[in-house]
């Protein structure tokens, strides 16, 4: 009979390789996204705004955590962290709004 410990030594082990064989499947099939121009001058209109010492609004809108816009809010807030970031250097803080108080978490 199959003790607990070896049970889960098993079970770490089937996960790693699992794991393993995932990311071996993945590696050979690349996912392409279609560009979006937004996206890529962001970091140029970030850093216009840092040398012209202009502060930047950015908005969450109207999604929230806990409803049907809950990917929407999170893609958001990780994209203004990114954003945020690259006005670290910057005497000017970023101003960030929401409209969904279940938001302000993120902000």
């Amino acid at each position: 009979m199959i003790e607990n410990a070896e049970l889960t030594w098993v079970m770490i082990a089937l996960a790693f390789a699992t794991t393993m064989a995932g990311r071996f499947i993945v590696r050979r099939f690349r996912v392409h996204f279609r560009p979006i121009q937004a996206y890529e001058k962001m970091p140029q209109l970030v850093a216009d705004a840092v040398e012209g010492r202009k502060r930047l609004h950015f908005s969450l809108g109207g999604s929230a955590i806990g409803q049907s816009s809950t990917v929407s809010a999170l893609v958001s807030a990780e994209i203004i962290y990114r954003m945020v970031e690259r006005l670290a250097i910057s005497r000017e803080q970023p101003l960030i709004t929401t409209s969904q108080m279940m938001t302000l978490p993120l902000a």
